[in-house]
């Protein structure tokens, strides 16, 4: 307001503070007070008069008007019209008392999707009717007599508002066109400026009186943008007026006329669902948020509830149909873009032309806004309740962050808005089931193995008790095939049986695949699959897919704990894993993640010819897949088919990297691409199943006979195997990178970009282990410099941190490092150590046995490894190493640390194959910088030592990476173990290599032909002939099928 208005507020007479209050009540809307003057008194302005407790004493409607009436005797009409409201309003709560209307909740049953809304019930009482009518009619007739003898200068206002408290009249009691009459004759305007002749709530029924034309037009079934026009009408009034009184956020001074706008608002969101564009709604569904912040913060809460909901439905149909786009009318800053930094994550479509960091900002604002909502409208559900409401939003919030991309800034989110509405459910189930998905995508394992017990433990428990009480209700039959339906539909929050074993499937991956917990996966999925015998759901008994993925994941643990078991429980594992596999296959024949694990367990099991065949079905079903194309090359290498393999690798990287977002494909997705039109030829290989279960089955019982650890080899001519490190005379293997961590295909859930990066780097390194083998170290260590390039072309994101690109060229690393422990390479070595070393382990201090001691190697009780007690091993770059009991306390290295050191040590091992010493060992050191603590480190510098003939600094650094390795079950610590024995042989120390090798082929070496070579070579020393040609004859077939890299190296067992 003007200078000139603030002044005369500061000296008001009675007059004017009686017509400011009575405006001020009536703006707030205290129809029922008895007392309107005292109910919230410090809301009306302060009226700066000496005497202010008069007017703050309680005064009953009557008594206000009276008053107002006796200072201002010229504006009868304004009484005349207070009365007629009064008395409507009246009516009005009275029929709500009645029938338990309320006017908030009541739209809780609201369904946008088909437009349908309740609307507010009109008066249908005769006796109410009849005295409408009176008012109406004494009205009328006031308003005759009134303008004929009236000069009040509010004259034209207040018949403008006799005639809108008419219509409102006329309104509620059905006389919709009479209604419409008055209303079409009404000017709606507000005056351009800011005047004492109008008051407040003269606006508000300007607002109620186009709000009123809307709702009669709907009354008579109107077309569509005639009701729709004077809604807009209606807001762009509300507009006009907001501005006009200068309303600020929060406002508790005007509840009628924010009511009324809002009953417009939100109407226009209702119809705009099927009379509007999915764009033009989603626009009303943002004006309707946008005006929000003008309400009070209690204000009408479940209707806003409502329209969170249909937000949120809306965003994701705009998002689906490519039509989301940012609102024109709103300024960017309200979508809030901090809360999504990730623009690395796009959307599962293949389009570019949204704007998914816009998208996942404006849902994540209103998904806080809908769970601010929720938290003050419901509470803690009754026994024997469930709280829906709750329920439903954690169903939309999960589904917006899979359509969103999964964007990781995004989950953590979701995960904070799924753990605080665990305090307003009972026994939720499908909370945990999300968060263990939320939770595998943000790495945070432990934290979803939790949620798993939780879920399991609810899923359990609910079953008992649902038959308990199905038991005890005679309309529900516990036998009935539909029983459980009809429980969950009742109240209950159960989860299907289809559900408890999806998710059980998926969490048994990151049980195998991250916290190395097979035998709890194999419980869970043991009674997944009672689960599904019990069923009574046929639409579950028929899926093939949901049955396929049980199957699989059984067959891959089964796999995994063939590694580190005995050989009479390694025989029955094999066969159980290769034939649950064939099952997968053929339960879900479009799986290429069925072909890709069943490939995997026939290399494992040395049917390389089928393994091929399966390699290639899972091509032609994803050729985008690059961790398939890895498979391939691999299985062709261990064929000894170097150059078709290298040609494999080749087509592989051109396929994949063409295409960025393949593998992002549905889990069973159909290629209908011939590999013979996309690739070099291959060896072809007709495969049947069928085949395969006899074949490889009686591979598996020959190589796991028990007799002296020594299988009969008579009944296969091509014995195939792989081998985890080889370092021969000939040509010595890089240390082998780590196992890659590839995510599969989640259901309903994209590929991690960065795991595909990861897989596409491994590929280009056995491509650069072929490229050695066929043409040389020279050239390998040519192409090495493409590798490093890419590295640093794709580091930015695979690094969890900042990690410097690798500041020497394999090709001219002997310029900085030119000796051992020159002060140069020292600096170097401290100086990057202290920029990029990730602290992953704590060093425990105890006492140690005699220095560089390997009897430790051997335990008397049970013949397992154990680690050796060593002290000060001088490391590549001069340090002393403490190699006490290490305890992993904290995170493991991150990828891009752990992938650029596995490429530093490939270097070193092509270097010294080369001859090149003292590139090789900078190549080393520049490993270690970047985790000393890493057994392949050790293994390659021990390597380097017998290459300069130092055989106790070789067995300190073999020692040292034993113990380094995670544990005696790990692989890690193989190729130590078997270059100690060799070492220990050559000095003579026979018994305790063969010890060693004895304790290998037990466990998790019985793979490795070079430890049966070794073997052999100890038993032609000791005379024991026959043993010997045994397991030469044995070493020779498992060398004949060897990939030139280890597929546990290389290749994750598990997608």
């Amino acid at each position: 307001m003007s200078n000139a208005v603030a002044r005369h507020q500061q000296n008001l007479s009675k007059s004017q503070f009686y017509a400011r209050y009575l405006d001020s009540v009536r703006c707030l809307g205290l129809w029922s007070q008895q007392t309107p003057l005292s109910i919230k008194v410090n809301l009306i302005n302060n009226l700066n008069r000496p005497n202010s407790n008069e007017f703050t004493n309680p005064i009953i409607w009557s008594e206000l008007i009276r008053k107002f009436l006796k200072h201002n005797p010229n504006r009868i009409l304004t009484i005349e019209i207070v009365n007629v409201e009064l008395n409507l309003r009246s009516f009005i709560q009275g029929l709500h008392e009645e029938t338990g209307y309320d006017d908030d909740q009541i739209y809780l049953n609201d369904d946008f999707q088909q437009s349908k809304s309740i609307l507010p019930p009109l008066l249908s009482n005769q006796l109410h009717v009849k005295k409408v009518n009176q008012l109406i009619s004494k009205l009328k007739t006031s308003l005759v007599n009134l303008s004929a003898i009236n000069t009040e200068p509010r004259l034209a206002i207040e018949l403008t508002s006799a005639n809108i408290i008419i219509a409102f009249s006329h309104y509620l009691i059905g006389e919709f066109d009479q209604a419409l009459q008055l209303l079409d004759q009404a000017i709606f305007q507000v005056p351009e400026s800011t005047g004492l002749d109008i008051e407040k709530y003269d606006l508000t029924l300007l607002v109620m009186g186009l709000s009123l034309k809307a709702l009669a037009n709907e009354r008579i079934e109107s077309p569509s943008p005639i009701i729709l026009r004077a809604y807009y009408d209606a807001i762009e009034l509300y507009d006009r007026c907001l501005n006009y009184m200068s309303i600020g956020p929060l406002d508790e001074t005007n509840h009628e006329l924010h009511g009324w706008a809002e009953l417009a608002l939100y109407r226009i969101c209702i119809l705009s669902q099927n009379d509007l564009s999915e764009t033009l709604a989603l626009e009303a569904h943002r004006r309707y948020q946008s005006r929000c912040k003008y309400w009070p913060p209690s204000f009408r809460l479940h209707k806003r509830c409502q329209i969170y909901k249909s937000f949120t439905k809306l965003l994701f149909q705009t998002a689906r149909s490519e039509s989301w786009k940012p609102s024109p009318n709103l300024p960017t800053n309200n979508f809030d873009p901090s809360a999504s930094t990730s623009s690395e994550a796009k959307q599962t479509s293949s389009s570019n032309n949204l704007d998914w960091v816009a998208w996942r900002a404006e849902l994540l604002q209103v998904e806080r806004l809908y769970d601010v909502v929720l938290k003050i409208i419901t509470s803690f559900p009754k026994a024997g309740s469930v709280n829906h409401m709750v329920l439903e939003f954690c169903d939309l919030i999960f589904e917006g962050w899979k359509l969103g991309g999964l964007d990781r800034d995004n989950s953590t989110q979701v995960i904070k808005m799924l753990n605080e509405a665990y305090q307003k459910t009972f026994h939720s189930q499908r909370i945990p089931r999300y968060l263990i998905y939320l939770l595998d995508f943000q790495r945070e394992w432990t934290e979803a193995e939790a949620a798993l017990d939780l879920y399991c433990q609810l899923f359990n428990t609910s079953r008992t008790l649902t038959v308990t009480s199905l038991q005890g209700n005679d309309t529900l039959d516990p036998s009935d095939s539909h029983s459980d339906h009809q429980a969950r539909e009742t109240n209950l929050d159960l989860d299907s049986d289809k559900d408890f074993i999806e998710t059980i499937t998926y969490a048994s991956r990151i049980l195998v695949k991250f916290l190395n917990n097979p035998e709890k996966a194999l419980r869970l999925l043991e009674r997944a699959s009672e689960v599904m015998q019990g069923s009574k759901d046929q639409s579950l008994l028929s899926d093939s897919i949901v049955k396929s993925r049980l199957i699989a994941m059984k067959g891959i643990i089964m796999g995994g704990l063939a590694e580190d078991a005995d050989q009479e429980t390694r025989t029955v594992l094999h066969q159980s894993y290769l034939k649950l596999l064939i099952e997968a296959v053929e339960l879900e024949p479009t799986s290429y993640e069925a072909f890709y694990h069943l490939s995997y367990a026939q290399a494992e099991l040395r049917d390389i010819d089928s393994a091929i065949a399966s390699a290639r079905k899972a091509i032609d079903i994803n050729p985008n897949s690059v961790v398939l194309w890895h498979l391939l090359c691999l299985l062709t290498s261990a064929s000894k088919e170097f150059k078709l393999a290298l040609d494999i690798a080749d087509v592989g990287l051109a396929t994949t990297e063409d295409e960025p977002d393949g593998e992002m494909e549905s889990r069973t997705a159909q290629g209908s691409s011939s590999l013979e039109s996309t690739q070099a030829p291959i060896p072809q290989v007709s495969m049947s199943l069928s085949g395969h279960n006899e074949s490889t089955s009686e591979i598996s019982e020959n190589i796991n006979q028990p007799d002296h650890s020594i299988p009969k080899l008579s009944s296969f001519n091509s014995v195939h195997l792989k081998v985890p490190v080889s370092h021969r005379s000939n040509r010595e293997e890089p240390s082998s990178p780590s196992e890659t961590q590839y995510d599969p295909p989640k259901p309903d859930l994209t590929y991690d970009k960065i795991e595909q990066l990861e897989a596409t780097i491994q590929l280009k390194m056995t491509k650069n282990a072929l490229i050695e083998s066929i043409q040389g170290p020279e050239v390998a260590l040519s192409d090495q410099q493409s590798l490093f390039a890419y590295f640093a072309q794709i580091s930015p994101q695979l690094r969890s941190q900042d990690i410097p690109k690798p500041s020497l060229d394999p090709l001219t690393i002997n310029n900085g490092v030119s000796s051992f422990g020159e002060k140069k390479g020292l600096s170097l070595s401290r100086s990057l150590s202290n920029s990029v070393k990730r602290k992953t382990r704590l060093m425990k201090s105890q006492k140690s046995a005699s220095n560089n001691s390997i009897n430790g190697i051997i335990s008397n009780s049970n013949n397992q490894l154990y680690p050796l007690k060593a002290e000060n091993v001088t490391t590549v770059s001069g340090k002393i190493g403490d190699v006490e009991a290490a305890e992993v306390i904290d995170e493991i290295t991150s990828k891009s640390t752990r992938i650029l050191q596995d490429m530093w040590l490939i270097s070193a091992g092509t270097f010294r194959r080369w001859g090149k010493l003292n590139e090789c060992k900078g190549a080393i050191q520049e490993a270690e910088i970047l985790n000393e603590e890493n057994p392949k480190v050790w293994i390659q510098l021990g390597l380097y030592h017998l290459s300069k003939c130092n055989l106790s600094l070789a067995i300190d650094s073999f020692t040292k990476s034993i113990r380094f390795s995670n544990n005696s079950k790990g692989h890690d610590h193989i190729p130590a173990v078997v270059h100690l024995a060799r070492i220990l042989k050559e000095e003579g120390s026979i018994e305790l290599s063969e010890s060693l090798l004895k304790n290998l082929v037990k466990y998790n070496g019985w793979d490795i032909p070079e430890v049966w070579y070794l073997l052999s070579e100890i038993f032609r020393l000791t005379h024991r002939f026959k043993l010997q040609k045994d397991y030469l004859i044995f070493s020779l077939n498992l060398e004949k099928s060897k990939p030139i890299r280890p597929l546990r190296s290389c290749l994750p067992r598990c997608l």
